[in-house]
């Protein structure tokens, strides 16, 4: 059975290329347009991975993963984000994020580190 993926962006041009290239990779794919959309989903699917930005609307990426390492089962949570804003990996480890991917990011790179995290 192929592994499930929660991709969260607010950019529906990006969200849309990702989650093609997702479902190519062979992943399951769920899509949501921001945090707050991404913790409904999270409280009635079940998610292996989730691949979310950090500057969203309603709820950003880091009040997301608050809430994901709050309520829900320990997972995965990769940070997609630009080199300019303000958090370095470490400040999103300690804060319980998996990984962290700076845009703009090579495809090989985020398959790569997917396929790590989903072994």
């Amino acid at each position: 059975m192929a592994q499930h993926i929660l991709l969260v962006d607010d950019e529906p041009d990006l969200l849309e290329f990702l989650h093609e290239e997702l479902i190519e990779w062979g992943y399951n794919v769920t899509c949501a347009l921001n945090g707050k959309e991404a913790l409904e989903i999270l409280g009635r699917t079940k998610v292996d991975l989730v691949l979310s930005d950090i500057n969203m609307p309603y709820m950003d990426g880091i009040q997301l993963l608050d809430e994901i390492v709050k309520s829900f089962n320990p997972r995965p949570v990769v940070i997609l984000m630009t080199g300019f804003d303000g958090y370095e990996k470490s400040d999103l480890r300690e804060k319980g994020a998996t990984d962290l991917i700076r845009k703009p990011f090579e495809l090989d790179k985020v398959k790569r580190d997917l396929q790590e995290l989903l072994l």
